[in-house]
């Protein structure tokens, strides 16, 4: 009788994994990426970046689309190191690592022309509520429940300023409730701690409509918050730039809601329900 034995054949990028797997002893999974520092950079400089995960390799590759990558720096499964130019174009910036998987982090570098301020769990405190702040982020942990945040730095009005944040569903997302109006940002004299103006959310069943109050009105509709699936998104951009306060969403173009210079610098106050606060930054603009 006749035997006849099976092959396996395995394609260049199993080899790869296996020659990675002998090198570091890991069962090779695509790489994860927990933290860039810095997540923010100057336009047209170069420095360095430390990358902290898990699953990175030696020959990992790394890809920001428009930086030039100098060099990189295996040090182990945890932390890898590279030496990136800065390109002129400010925005963010997706980051690829390839260890045999690719894994992309999207919008995991903002460059930009200024001092860019990203904040910890310790920088917000709890009003009322519950809600979970981390590295960048508030969120929604409890259903039904607001959480309401004060952001302790204040905003020094002197100086030209910027903040920016991803408006994303929480897993509480609810556009159908009642109860749905969210004052997401509120902005208070740090004296006074009079409300100057705030921005809230409003759902309305599929749609969910972005207003603004400003010295106490809250009649005045801005635009349209994308809203897809049942689920927020949307990057909020606010900013003073010579005493000319201005508002957007994703890219449309900016809207004046104030001019004219504050007597006091500002205070934050977030709130998360039905929506999360991801990737929140506050910049010192170079203008």
């Amino acid at each position: 009788m006749q035997t006849y034995r099976s092959v396996k054949v395995i394609s260049n990028t199993e080899i790869i994994n296996i020659i990675n797997q002998s090198m570091t002893g890991l069962g090779v999974q695509p790489p994860y990426l927990e933290q860039l520092i810095p997540d923010s950079y100057l336009p047209e400089n170069t420095g360095n970046f430390v990358l902290k995960g898990s699953f990175f390799t030696p020959d990992m590759l790394v890809e920001i689309p428009d930086q030039i990558i100098n060099s990189k720096t295996f040090i182990s499964d945890n932390e890898f190191l590279i030496n990136v130019t800065t390109n002129s174009q400010e925005g963010y910036y997706d980051l690829i690592l390839n260890n045999g998987y690719v894994s992309t982090y999207n919008e995991a570098l903002l460059i930009v022309l200024g001092e860019v301020y990203t904040p910890i769990s310790s920088d917000f405190s709890l009003v009322s509520g519950s809600g979970q702040p981390e590295y960048g982020n508030l969120r929604s942990i409890q259903e039904n429940t607001t959480g309401v945040f004060d952001f302790l730095p204040q905003i020094d009005v002197t100086k030209d300023w910027r903040i920016q944040f991803n408006l994303v569903n929480s897993q509480f997302t609810n556009p159908y409730d009642a109860g749905g109006d969210v004052k997401l940002i509120e902005f208070f004299d740090i004296l006074t701690d009079e409300i100057l103006f705030y921005y809230w959310t409003r759902p309305q069943g599929y749609d969910s409509k972005l207003y603004t109050g400003v010295l106490g009105s809250d009649t005045n509709q801005y635009q349209f918050l994308d809203f897809l699936d049942g689920k927020f998104k949307g990057r909020i951009t606010i900013q003073s730039i010579h005493n000319v306060y201005k508002f957007k969403i994703d890219n449309q173009s900016f809207k004046i809601f104030k001019n004219g210079s504050l007597p006091n610098n500002l205070k934050l106050r977030f709130t998360v329900r039905w929506q999360d606060i991801e990737n929140f930054k506050l910049i010192y603009l170079n203008t």
